[in-house]
Parts: C-alpha cells; sequence; structure tokens
C-alpha cells in the first residue's frame, strides 16, 4: 500500500498534462486516505486480539528525513495465514535516534493504535551484545581514519571517473586486453558493507600499472582537474606503500568474522 502511494506521489510530480496529474492526484488521496487508513484498521484488530512479532528498523528516505519503520507478523485470526505486516512508518527527531528514543516512539506507536502492551516485558538489566563482525568493522573503520584520507578518496575517485561512464569503462577493457589482463569491475567503496574496504584495496593494486597508464590518456584527453588528481596519486609511492599495508592488515579482519 505505501508502495503504491509513493508510485502515484512520483507520477504526480512527473506528470505534465494537468488533466492527468488531477486524476493521479485524486487516485493517491483516495490511496492515503481511504484505502491505506482501512488496511490499517484491519492490522490493527488483529493484533488486538492476536500475539505478535516485531521487526523494527531505521531508514533515511531521499528527503533525509528519518523514518522508523515498524513491522508486525502474526497468524491471522481469520485463516490462520502468517502474515508479516507494515504497520507504521513512524518519523523520527534525527537529532536523538538512540535506543531508548526508538523504544519510546515505538511504545507511543502501540499506545495510540490501542493496540495491548500487557505482553510486553521491560528489562532494565538487560545486556545487549552487539554484532561481533560490525564491531570489528567499526575496529578497522576506526583505525583506519589515521591513515591519510587521500587512499580512501582515491578509491572513490576512480571508480567514480570510470564507472559512471559506459565510454570510459569500454576504455578501460581496451587498456587490460592490450596488457593481456582478466576484465574486473571497480568496485565502490560503501560505507555499510563492512568487510568491502580491503576487496576495494586489493581491486586497484592489482591494476596499479593498468589505471596509471588509463589516466596518462585521460589527462591529455579529457583535460579534467580530476584525471590528473588521480594520475599524482597513482605515481605516489607512499599512497601505494599504504594500499599495499591496507590490503595485508585489512585480511586479517576479513578473515576474522
Amino acid at each position: 500500500m505505501l508502495r503504491l502511494m509513493w508510485i502515484l506521489k512520483i507520477c504526480v510530480h512527473r506528470c505534465t498534462n494537468p488533466s492527468d496529474i488531477i486524476l493521479l492526484d485524486f487516485l493517491y488521496k483516495v490511496v492515503k486516505e481511504v484505502l491505506a487508513k482501512r488496511e490499517v484498521e484491519k492490522i490493527i484488530s488483529n493484533l488486538k486480539i492476536s500475539k505478535f512479532s516485531v521487526l523494527i528498523d531505521k531508514s533515511t528516505d531521499i528527503t533525509r528525513n528519518k523514518l522508523m519503520c515498524v513491522l508486525v507478523k502474526y497468524v491471522s485470526p481469520n485463516n490462520g495465514q502468517v502474515l508479516t505486516q507494515l504497520l507504521e512508518s513512524v518519523s523520527l527527531d534525527a537529532k536523538d535516534c538512540s535506543a531508548s528514543k526508538l523504544f519510546e516512539s515505538f511504545k507511543n506507536l502501540l499506545i495510540e493504535k490501542e493496540i495491548p502492551i500487557t505482553n510486553i516485558s521491560e528489562v532494565p538489566l538487560l545486556i545487549t551484545l552487539n554484532c561481533i563482525c560490525h564491531s570489528s568493522a567499526l575496529v578497522a573503520s576506526k583505525a583506519c581514519k589515521q591513515l591519510p584520507s587521500t587512499c580512501e578518496n582515491l578509491i572513490r575517485n576512480i571508480h567514480s571517473y570510470i564507472s559512471g561512464s559506459s565510454k570510459r569503462c569500454a576504455i578501460l577493457r581496451e587498456f587490460e586486453e592490450f596488457f593481456n589482463v582478466e576484465s574486473n569491475k571497480l568496485l565502490k567503496l560503501c560505507n555499510t558493507r563492512w568487510l568491502i574496504l580491503q576487496k576495494c584495496v586489493a581491486r586497484i593494486l592489482e591494476n596499479w600499472e593498468i589505471l596509471k597508464n588509463y589516466f596518462i590518456v585521460a589527462v591529455v584527453e579529457d583535460k579534467l582537474q580530476t584525471a590528473e588528481i588521480i594520475l599524482d596519486n597513482l605515481n605516489n609511492n607512499k599512497i601505494k606503500a599504504y594500499f599495499l599495508f591496507l590490503k595485508y592488515v585489512l585480511n586479517f579482519f576479513n578473515n576474522f568474522v
């Protein structure tokens, strides 16, 4: 239901025909004010008489607003099917998204919807155990911040410079064929995927000489400052030494997790 509302809202903003805009806006309001409300009412009525489990996660939408998505899983009292449904997307205060605030928002949601919370047990002495893989990644990330930011910037700049253009990707493949090297896709550095940094570093090192030759040509043909900066970094032996160090030490973290 929310996905349908989102699609209709996008269509309203992108549509240029006035009559179509009016129709789409009408459909959006019908879905939001009538169908969606009715579906939520059905879920609430089921939760009032059923035991259910909850899955909560917070996310950021395209407008940078913080949201808490509340999913509920229960056995339907009508047909016995196990259902997983979205109860609500709760807007959060982006300045404070601590665990206590999330719990407070969740509890207020249940009270607002008049869903019984008598089965909820609050445990003041609860001990939380963080994901050991994530904790290890945070340790590695913190340690990497002591190194020059040039290393991480080089990975990002190379990927965005080449992978953002099909023409440049094709030219890079020509260089790989010329040097008789297996073609490998450049990896994108992503903060939320904590095992990717070592793989990105290794991939850059595998193609170091190819990339140097590629950007020698790119500096002449593209005449862009970004290409010049990347080439200067690739010609810097200190930066390559940092890459070799990262490839070695990050491998221990990857094997650990």
